[in-house]
């Protein structure tokens, strides 16, 4: 008897099990996000498209009341039942613009993106694009972040990213190259030389036509000066500094170049002061003709701040020795003008 008790409870245990997995395919969960591959019917999607509109009515209305965190549920919810809805998006914006006014910058940040990734067709892509950019420019330098409830900017490597991301998003958007101008921007404020060598460089050659391309072409000699200055003195950063000042001077003929003036004075004086440095070495070596070749290339230029020091070697070396003046065929002075 115990035994046919036993069997009749097993069997009823799997029938309810196979009915309970045949009602959820049946009855799928209403609050389960769509396949949004799926597009419903037409009718269906007016049904759907009204049900949606109610729901952000129902949002607006709580905005308006000033309760910005059961909105911002309401709008989240309209997102994850109706997916393929056209008001979809417009709810997944004020899901995004609500975290953003309560300051919740990073999360905000994400939520665009969501909108962003998921509805590129939509007529709020390109405005959420732009409030990326904003929250990545406001994140440079407020205090965006927190930590343990304590306020503090965010760092520059999450803010690398955003941007990164929005040039991602749109590679030829109107909002590129100001994202990647200021991807260099936070390389050189980290003293990241080479990367922001590099960002610059990208600049001018993804967007030539970008307001930015003329600064970053600039940015990249002020940037290999900086090197010199640094302490790399090799010779190569002054030639890769004029080149690029050359180069800009070629790609941008019709823009006012702000500070490649002082740049070209700061490569020119540096160059004088490794040429200067150079022809004291072969002098105290007793090399006095290496010495006074380099000696000379300074007196071709009277405005640096060499020129009278390598006269004065040049005139104290050649009167002890004449015959340097002859034996230096590209020498461009002489006697006379050592004298003067």
């Amino acid at each position: 008897m115990k035994s046919d008790s036993s069997r009749l409870l097993l069997c009823t245990l799997a029938t309810a099990v196979a009915v309970t997995a045949g009602d959820a395919q049946a009855f799928p969960n209403p609050f389960k996000r769509k396949d949004p591959e799926t597009a419903p019917a037409p009718a269906e999607m007016r049904a759907v498209d009204q049900e949606a509109g109610g729901m952000i009515r129902q949002g607006e209305e709580l905005e308006a009341a000033g309760k910005g965190g059961a909105a911002e549920k309401v709008y989240a919810k309209v997102v994850e039942k109706y997916p393929l809805s056209s008001l979809a998006p417009t709810a997944q914006f004020r899901v995004a613009a609500l975290q953003e006014r309560e300051g919740k910058y990073r999360k905000s940040f994400d939520s665009y993106q969501e909108l962003v990734d998921t509805y590129r067709q939509s007529a709020q892509f390109g405005e959420a694009i732009d409030r990326q950019v904003a929250i990545a420019m406001t994140s440079r330098t407020d205090k965006t972040g927190s930590f343990l409830g304590i306020r503090k900017k965010m760092d520059p490597s999450v803010v690398l990213e955003m941007f990164q991301k929005i040039i991602a998003n749109a590679p030829r958007g109107k909002r590129a190259a100001e994202a990647q101008m200021e991807i260099a921007r936070i390389h050189e404020e980290e003293n990241e030389t080479d990367a922001a060598i590099a960002a610059y460089r990208r600049v001018v050659e993804e967007y030539p036509a970008s307001t930015y391309a003329a600064e970053a072409q600039t940015k990249v000699g002020q940037a290999y000066v900086a090197k010199v200055q640094e302490g790399s003195r090799d010779t190569s950063n002054l030639e890769k500094a004029q080149e690029a000042a050359d180069q800009a001077a070629s790609l941008f003929p019709d823009t006012s170049l702000a500070g490649m003036d002082s740049t070209k004075t700061e490569m020119n004086d540096l160059a004088a002061e490794s040429t200067w440095n150079t022809g004291r070495f072969y002098e105290k070596a007793g090399n006095h003709r290496a010495a006074v070749i380099y000696y000379s290339e300074l007196l071709k230029s009277p405005g640096n701040p060499h020129f009278e020091e390598a006269k004065e070697r040049v005139n104290d070396m050649t009167t002890r020795d004449p015959k340097l003046l002859s034996s230096v065929p590209a020498l461009s002075v002489n006697t006379e003008s050592l004298a003067v």
